[in-house]
């Protein structure tokens, strides 16, 4: 597996993580991400009130979907 992109509410988050994993791509909005065709899989690491929304943009995505339940 390989991580070619992050997304977060807030820039400055998701550069320096970024950062630290060597990560190529950072988004402010997760729907730019899922629009990513060199992508297939997504890691829905969010609180649970938004799981969802983003599950189901994922889906329509055409995206394999791993999220955790608390």
């Amino acid at each position: 597996m390989e991580v070619v992109a992050i997304a977060s509410k807030t820039e400055i988050n998701a550069q320096q993580t970024a950062q630290k994993f060597n990560i190529p791509s950072v988004y402010t909005d997760y729907r730019q991400l899922l629009e990513r065709k060199d992508m297939d899989a997504v890691d829905l690491c969010v609180p649970t009130h938004l799981h969802e929304e983003m599950i189901h943009g994922a889906a329509e995505a055409g995206k394999h979907i791993i999220v955790r339940n608390p």
